[in-house]
């Protein structure tokens, strides 16, 4: 299992228990909380084309879980722009898999832990730590 779909299971998982309390207890697939309809698709694209990282990064969502690597340039795509327009835990998720799947691109995941560090985001502390590490051992 690649690394950013285990990033999207824990997330869904954090996202049920979260939402536990709010709703009745039916049983659904993990793949149906990100399913989206053509029309919030389309709306979702505008809004973060426009500068929204959570709604890129339900189009992360959505284009990631359960999809097959038919969507993974869309996944990533989207998790770019949401990381851009500021989405802290996209700019997290991008840097965790730029700096363990792509290893060519330690300034960029370097770069991507940085923000999400700079707004707070302790996991990213702790990855910046090991980027910065990683370049030393070089």
């Amino acid at each position: 299992m690649k690394i950013s779909r285990l990033i999207t299971y824990v997330i869904f998982i954090a996202s049920l228990i979260v939402s536990c309390g709010k709703c009745e207890h039916k049983e659904i697939s993990p793949s149906q909380i990100f399913l989206l309809s053509d029309e919030e698709i389309v709306k979702l694209e505008k809004s973060s084309l426009k500068g929204s990282g959570e709604a890129a990064f339900e189009l992360w969502k959505h284009y990631g879980v359960d999809r097959g690597d038919s969507d993974a340039d869309k996944s990533n795509y989207w998790l770019k722009i949401a990381a851009r327009n500021g989405h802290v835990i996209a700019q997290y998720n991008l840097a965790f898999s730029l700096f363990y799947e792509e290893p060519q691109n330690i300034p960029e995941a370097k770069y991507w832990a940085r923000k999400a560090a700079l707004q707070g985001d302790k996991d990213a502390v702790e990855l910046l730590k090991d980027i910065e590490a990683n370049e030393k051992s070089k």
